[in-house]
């Protein structure tokens, strides 16, 4: 399959690249939905219960920066990333800059790949990761608690230590920001639900707009039930009103919309109908 996508925003030329693939279906994805209920949903939009689920890292060349939003996983756990972005012609040295989205390990595995970029992070992020590590920590690991042992849940909290652990180590090239633009045309836009730290990117040049959604939303069944809880998100009801709020911005605005585990490329856009948002083809 396509690894690397190339496509344009305005002046800015971007490239979507494969980071992992994974299967899990729609009964794996929304374990807490009722089967019948999830099986009309997926009726309602003409989809069955397949579902790929990739991992996708956007990278934005305004012509003056190269900025990678998040890194995905580590190249030793598998990560396909560095090897991607190879094989579009880059290496880790040729990317100015880091967008953090949020410190899932499949946003933020790779970071040690790129020991020469700065490194972007919203305020409240870093406020979050350093004054309540444990608060960060519970959020993530309480989805897993009945499901994992007592040894697995270990490890899990240890991997995931990593990420805040790694913080003062990379002091010097860390930039806080709050809702300024990051770099002329791209800024930050809270997202909370998936967890506290959750951050999408929205990406403007010459009139067009990008809205990049990261695990914000990930299913076509969203648009019409932002209210269904997936197997990841830490506060559901919190993250249906988030839907909610960037659907409507994609759709005001007529942006193409990029999420990290939609179907690769992944592009869509969403457009409106009869009050209610729809899933389309980019």
């Amino acid at each position: 399959m396509e690894q690397i996508y190339r496509f344009t925003v305005g002046n800015f030329q971007l490239t979507s690249l494969l980071d992992m693939v994974g299967e899990r279906d729609a009964w794996q994805t929304f374990p807490n939905v009722p089967k019948e209920e999830l099986q009309a949903a997926l009726d309602e939009v003409g989809l069955s219960a397949d579902w790929v689920r990739h991992g996708n890292v956007l990278l934005v060349d305004t012509g003056d920066k190269k900025v990678l939003i998040d890194t995905g996983l580590s190249t030793a756990a598998g990560g396909l990333l560095v090897g991607n972005l190879k094989q579009a012609g880059l290496f880790p040295s040729d990317i100015d800059m880091i967008l953090v989205t949020h410190g899932d390990f499949d946003h933020v595995g790779g970071l040690r790949d790129f020991p020469e970029a700065q490194i972007v992070l919203p305020r409240e992020s870093y406020r979050l990761w350093t004054e309540d590590v444990e608060g960060m920590l519970e959020e993530f690991l309480k989805l897993s608690k009945d499901k994992v042992s007592e040894e697995q849940l270990g490890k899990m909290r240890n991997g995931r230590l990593q990420y805040p652990n790694s913080l003062p180590a990379m002091i010097d090239r860390l930039k806080l920001v709050d809702d300024e633009e990051i770099v002329p045309g791209i800024r930050f836009v809270a997202a909370p639900g998936h967890r506290r730290d959750h951050f999408a990117v929205e990406i403007q040049s010459e009139g067009a707009t990008l809205l990049h959604v990261v695990d914000a939303f990930r299913h076509p069944i969203h648009c019409k039930h932002p209210d269904f809880p997936c197997l990841f998100d830490s506060y559901p009801d919190q993250l249906a009103k988030t839907i909610h709020e960037l659907m409507g911005r994609a759709a005001d605005s007529d942006a193409i919309v990029y999420g990290s585990h939609f179907i690769f490329p992944g592009l869509i856009k969403i457009g409106r109908e009869n009050d209610e948002f729809i899933w389309l083809d980019a």
